[in-house]
């Protein structure tokens, strides 16, 4: 995969699932107050959480595919130090996707006229997610700071320690 194709389908992945996440969170939200709302805004209500659940479902799709791509043609699934992305598709299939379908569900009984909220325990599986998912990628990017030793100090350099050979002195460079 040439880089410009490959970037172009990682900020397709990108967007795709902050849209996704961002839907989710406005779903939630959405049917958490939908039965404090009064009667006659019921229909709209419905018309709008379903409308919000096809974008969702659109991004969803985008993220999950793009996702898909990117691993499948970096070789991903088959190196073996990339224990980052299978923490991160556990996070997705076993906390997000789930999510993502009741939220669904409820959209369809809120139509229906049954009104119960959405449980809170939902919001805290969705957040769970998204925290697991941003932090596997987080970590295999190396964003994190580097660790200190126990002199607090950061760890010296490889290349200045290659670049002092025996017997010649280090001269700084103006």
């Amino acid at each position: 995969m040439s880089p410009s194709v490959y970037s172009l389908v990682l900020t397709a992945h990108v967007l795709g699932f902050i849209i996704w996440i961002s839907g989710l969170t406005a779903i939630f939200w959405m049917l958490r107050f939908h039965d404090h709302a009064p009667k006659s805004s019921h229909e709209q209500l419905t018309l709008q959480e379903r409308a919000l659940a096809l974008a969702t479902d659109l991004a969803a799709t985008v993220a999950i595919a793009c996702g898909l791509i990117i691993a499948i043609k970096m070789h991903y699934f088959s190196v073996k130090p990339n224990m980052w992305l299978h923490v991160k598709l556990t996070a997705v299939v076993l906390l997000i996707l789930p999510v993502h379908g009741m939220l669904r569900g409820k959209i369809k009984k809120y139509s229906r006229g049954d009104l119960k909220p959405a449980p809170t325990w939902l919001w805290s599986m969705l957040l769970a997610g998204v925290t697991i998912s941003v932090f596997a990628v987080v970590t295999k990017l190396n964003f994190l700071p580097a660790s200190t030793g126990a002199t607090g100090a950061p760890p010296a350099p490889a290349a200045a320690a290659i670049g002092s050979g025996a017997g010649s002195a280090a001269t700084p460079s103006p």
